[in-house]
């Protein structure tokens, strides 16, 4: 079908529900909700072009006709970073809204570990389709503030077609330059939430001068007095990452984040020299915020003890080998077994299960005979204790990288001070733990580092809420249950105190052990209970 002399403008449009829908949820949590409720009205202002703002190309008065519109979405449950519980604003749960709408709804189920999905190489296919569809387009609109969209934005300009993108205020200045149009979230949450546009939200806004340094200093004493009055509400000192995500619920991205935290550049350097004389701030990470008269003097933390370097840690006698394909190569084994890493004695009962201290034990010599290829394959998880059968099905289903409670604490440690005394420098981040690391005796590859601190830093890229080994472990614990339970795992009290212990043994509360105070603690090794679990993790279940 071809547009008729004279006719309405024919226009595509493709909707990243899980990029718009995180976008809205940091300014407005009301209008993240209503996004999908109110598809049809925020579809009828972009057809009619109110809610499109022209950018480098004036737009004619062509009337334009939306003749195929897609939303595509993650049908996977997502979970509140919080509390871990199920967002029920994300797609699965709104999907029908769209459907209701006259959208078509594509399903983009996550393809890696770390949850994401392809929303965005789906879109890219589609819109390449529709380029040599029979029915010509004249314009794309693409409601995605990634600016990984920008290629194809050239792509379609070289074929002479008008595009319109979502842009935020974090939107990459390459991708709006190539565009025609935007639609600006600010007028989308304004028609939301008040079911109206901004006068004049079409017209080019005109430059606006910085704040003055008298508001600036209005938005510092609100921050600090919300601070302020949240630490002498507390009756346990406050880390750092939590106040500046109770700052930014109160007060609003604008005058958080949106400020550079009052022009200081980063929260702790605002509160590092604004506080009340009456409370303190530790000098050194993990960073927290205390009444003395209170909360007493925090305790410093304990260095972690430096790890043996070592490639691989000998069986125990009575621990049943784990099965493996008949064709994978054997793993040389040092004679010298691994010593456990002494644990904090504040640790939660079930790290105290796994990394508790096991009589010493006589080296063992690895097998030189190899597992011949015809041999049938043991029996999966014959021969293994509960807690080994609950460690193989998490790992299986997380597929995080193997490492003992005692080198995952240490690994975040790591991360935490790399990344707040260099912030992030691209791949020489991930050289720097990994020598960080192997300066304590923890051996690890690039690539598990990179798997970690992408799980970690999904939530807040640039580590805004501050960076330090309790919030990684937190969010890190979140993403593997998450995991879990995003592969149809029914995970028991047990296992959840498991997680906690083996991900996040430095986190005090227990978010298993408080919804099951009465739950009973995971079943205690006997003989080589120290080193099971790095054992068994390490030889990939």
């Amino acid at each position: 079908m071809q547009r008729q002399p004279g006719g309405p403008s024919l226009s595509a449009v493709f909707v990243d529900y899980d990029n718009i829908y995180l976008s809205l949820k940091r300014k407005s949590e009301e209008a993240a909700k209503r996004f999908a409720k109110d598809a049809a009205l925020w579809l009828r202002e972009i057809e009619n072009g109110r809610l499109i703002t022209a950018t480098n190309a004036p737009f004619d008065n062509t009337k334009r006709r939306i003749v195929m519109n897609r939303c595509y979405g993650n049908p996977v449950p997502r979970r509140n970073q919080h509390d871990n519980s199920t967002d029920m604003n994300s797609f699965p749960f709104v999907r029908h809204h769209f459907l209701r709408s006259g959208f078509e709804v594509v399903d983009c189920p996550p393809l890696t570990a770390q949850l994401k999905n392809s929303s965005d190489i789906r879109m890219v296919m589609d819109v390449r389709d529709y380029l040599t569809h029979e029915t010509y387009f004249d314009e794309f609109i693409i409601l995605s503030g990634d600016a990984d969209f920008t290629p194809l934005l050239h792509r379609l300009r070289a074929h002479a077609r008008r595009t319109v993108i979502f842009a935020n205020d974090y939107t990459a200045a390459p991708y709006t330059a190539i565009s025609d149009g935007e639609v600006r979230e600010a007028d989308l949450i304004n028609l939301i939430l008040n079911g109206q546009i901004t006068e004049g939200a079409t017209e080019q806004p005109a430059i606006t001068a910085a704040p003055s340094t008298a508001r600036i200093e209005d938005v510092r004493r609100e921050i600090l007095t919300e601070i302020a009055t949240a630490v002498r509400g507390s009756t346990t000192p406050l880390p750092l990452e939590a106040l500046a995500e109770r700052a930014v619920r109160a007060l609003g991205h604008e005058k958080t984040i949106g400020t550079g935290w009052a022009g200081s550049g980063s929260f702790r350097e605002l509160i590092s020299g604004g506080l009340p004389e009456d409370l303190k701030l530790t000098s050194e990470p993990p960073y927290i915020a205390y009444d003395p008269r209170r909360h007493g003097e925090p305790k410093a933390p304990a260095a972690a003890p430096p790890l043996p370097v070592r490639e691989a840690v000998a069986m125990p006698p009575g621990i049943p080998p784990l099965p493996m394909a008949a064709s994978a190569p054997a793993q040389p084994m040092p004679a010298t077994p691994l010593q456990p890493a002494p644990m904090a004695p504040d640790l939660p009962p079930a790290a105290m299960a796994m990394a508790q201290a096991a009589p010493p034990r006589a080296p063992v010599a690895p097998p030189q005979v190899p597992v011949p290829a015809a041999a049938a394959p043991a029996a999966p998880g014959s021969g293994l204790t509960p807690i080994q059968r609950s460690i193989q099905r998490i790992q299986e289903a997380c597929q995080a990288p193997p490492l003992a409670p005692p080198e995952y604490r240490i690994l975040f440690e790591v991360m935490a001070a790399e990344i707040t005394h260099n912030d992030l420098i691209g791949a020489q981040t991930l050289l720097n733990i990994v020598a960080r690391a192997n300066d304590l005796g923890l051996v690890i590859g690039k690539d598990d580092v990179r798997f970690i601190l992408e799980v970690v830093s999904e939530a807040d890229p640039w580590f805004e809420q501050g960076a330090s080994a309790n919030l990684f472990a937190g969010r890190f614990r979140n993403f593997v249950v998450a995991r879990c339970r995003g592969q149809g795992l029914n995970l028991s009290a047990d296992e959840l105190d498991l997680i906690d212990a083996w991900f996040a043994p430095g986190v005090s509360a227990s978010p298993a052990r408080t919804a099951h105070p009465n739950a009973p603690i995971p079943e205690p090794m006997t003989s080589g209970s120290a080193e099971e679990l790095p054992r068994f993790v390490r030889n990939r279940v």
